[in-house]
């Protein structure tokens, strides 16, 4: 297992939590949790980490169709609360790079999780 990405349990929990959000036969491929604000809201972390309510956590998960952007419970309460965005492949632009995965005009600070947010990019065609 490698420090920079989510371990295949970890990805199986999201695959299996993102369901019941999922159109009928679509299958999450590649996931990365973040913080929504990208590099601005970094300075954050050490609050983030303790529970504050500012920070927006996400998981950005990638599709066979589309790219979904999840939000989620605290550190301690990390389950999926629903459904923040949902893009169409291709419909807006996806991109990565410094730790920050970009979904149209939003982004969202991966962290030390730096090759999936780069996976998740390449799936929605960067």
């Amino acid at each position: 297992m490698s420090i920079n990405r989510l371990s295949a349990r970890a990805l199986r929990r999201i695959v299996r939590r993102a369901r019941p959000y999922l159109e009928p036969d679509e299958v999450v491929q590649k996931a990365a949790y973040g913080l929504q604000g990208g590099v601005r809201r970094m300075l954050l972390v050490p609050v983030a980490l303790l529970g504050s309510r500012w920070a927006r956590y996400v998981i950005v998960a990638a599709t066979q169709r589309n790219i979904y952007v999840f939000r989620r419970g605290r550190v301690l309460v990390p389950g999926i609360k629903g459904v923040m965005a949902k893009c169409p492949l291709g419909s807006v632009p996806v991109s990565y790079g410094g730790h920050e995965l970009w979904v149209g005009q939003e982004s969202y600070y991966t962290g030390m999780l730096s090759k999936d947010g780069e996976e998740v990019a390449e799936i929605a065609g960067v």
